[in-house]
């Protein structure tokens, strides 16, 4: 039997048409359900109906004698459900199918009358499954075992053939499996003994609920960015995650971001599960340790990034909550990030290329990228993440407004990122990046010498940047 049957888009007189089909062959589900359209036939002017306009529904027998069987069904039902998941999942409801007096406990005037047919209805099926019941033996006192059914032609216990017609769901995997795990813990009426579980894996589950990237904010207001004592006493909390549409739906981040197209191009990150915090006191504080302390934060733009990192409230004051972060910035955002300036001249369109005289320059004003040398960062940052974008993400993710060679603009972006990233113990380029370039850069950024022996001279090659021709800019 199916777990949960999705609305077909065939007529009802083809679907029944089906049934029959199947039934022929032998089919002990569908054997049942033609019994139940035996007992209740369709109106034959809606057997042209599609099922989104009309659906098959079986009217239970209302009974007026107290029924012992159906009582041990329901029973005997509830206690398959406690302990095999696919029972669970199939919500089963049963019925009588007839007003025909109970066949239990036994008379000897009605000795001939020991049958009794009753429906079973799975989960949102159309058809459910009607079948002939008997008491075997019929002896005191009434059990779930005694009650046997009638299924091509073969008397079989009432409990063996729901066992043999279980749900599948959990053997499928991904959430098919989930749901029906959630189904059968929410039926079973078991609880699970998490504190039980050594530290070591609770962790690592409150890690996957939090998740293992998150993209921190922090509670200052976006209209208060130049008062720095507000920005201090603001808090940091968990976030929203990151979807390409998080600027519309979030008008707080809308406000705060400095680039619009901040979002890069096929990433995603659902927003952390915080519903583990309302456990208790000790899951509370152990899910907020995992969280802040063994996710890598993320951030997409860079005055998000600054005001995480000056905010003083929060999680600053109990985690060391920074030691682990990837900065996802657009070429241009990496650029004004370690104060690399571009100064555009006069326009000088041509048709060929609508070319702008441009030069670059350091940037007078200090970097933001100093806060990656800051007391705050310098002593708790050990693992350090630089993601590049890809050029899908537009000409306006560089600073020229123009596409530009991508392998280039990442090795003039670690230069000057060069003398902030230095000594960070873990340093990795992430996303569009040519292997030969991040294998050199990481060699660069590791403690010692690089490949070859040569130390990296980044000042030489950042004046070099800083010189070149505004003809090949």
């Amino acid at each position: 039997m199916a777990a949960h049957s999705k609305p077909s888009s065939e007529t009802l007189g083809t679907r029944l048409d089906s049934i029959r089909c199947k039934s022929r062959t032998g089919d002990g589900v569908h054997l049942t359900r033609h019994f139940t359209l035996m007992l209740q036939p369709v109106s034959p002017g809606k057997l042209d109906t599609r099922q989104s306009n009309y659906r098959y529904k079986f009217q239970g027998v209302e009974q007026k004698q107290h029924d012992p069987v159906l009582g041990t069904i329901i029973k005997g039902i509830k206690k398959l459900n406690q302990n095999h998941i696919g029972i669970a999942d199939l919500n089963i409801r049963v019925l009588a199918s007839t007003n025909s007096p109970p066949i239990w406990p036994s008379q000897s005037c009605l000795s001939a009358h020991d049958i009794k047919f009753y429906t079973l209805f799975i989960n949102n099926e159309e058809f459910p499954s009607t079948m002939p019941v008997r008491i075997i033996p019929r002896t005191a006192p009434l059990t779930m075992e005694k009650i046997w059914v009638r299924v091509n032609h073969k008397w079989q216990p009432i409990s063996e053939w729901l066992l043999e017609n279980q749900s599948k769901r959990h053997e499928q995997g991904g959430w098919p499996a989930l749901q029906a795990q959630y189904n059968w813990w929410y039926k079973n009426g078991k609880t699970f003994p998490f504190l039980e579980l050594p530290k070591e894996l609770r962790l690592v589950i409150y890690e996957h609920l939090v998740g293992h990237e998150i993209y921190p904010l922090s509670t200052a207001d976006p209209g208060c960015l130049n008062n720095d004592s507000a920005l201090l006493i603001a808090r940091v909390v968990f976030g929203k995650g990151y979807s390409r549409n998080i600027c519309l739906n979030y008008d707080y981040i809308a406000r705060m971001a400095i680039d619009r197209f901040v979002v890069e191009v096929g990433s995603s990150a659902p927003a952390p599960e915080l519903a583990i915090l309302l456990a208790n006191k000790q899951v509370h504080d152990e899910a907020l340790q995992a969280g802040w302390e063994n996710s890598r934060k993320c951030f997409f733009d860079t005055e998000i990034f600054s005001t995480v990192v000056v905010a003083q409230a929060g999680p600053k004051s109990h985690y060391n909550y920074l030691n682990k972060l990837q900065l996802n910035f657009t070429h241009k955002a990496y650029f004004n990030f370690f104060g690399l300036k571009v100064d555009f001249g006069e326009e000088a369109w041509s048709w060929l290329g609508g070319a702008y005289d441009s030069t670059m320059s350091q940037s007078p004003r200090p970097p933001l990228a100093e806060y990656l040398t800051s007391r705050s960062l310098s002593h708790t940052l050990r693992d350090l993440q630089l993601r590049f974008r890809s050029p899908e993400d537009g000409t306006d993710g560089n600073a020229w407004g123009r596409p530009c060679c991508q392998r280039t603009i990442v090795d003039w972006i670690m230069t000057f990122a060069f003398p902030f990233v230095k000594d960070v113990p873990k340093v990795t380029l992430e996303g569009y990046v040519k292997r030969p370039s991040k294998l050199m850069w990481e060699d660069a950024l590791k403690p010692g010498e690089m490949e070859g022996g040569a130390p990296f001279d980044w000042q030489a090659e950042k004046n070099k940047i800083l010189k070149t021709s505004s003809d090949c800019l």
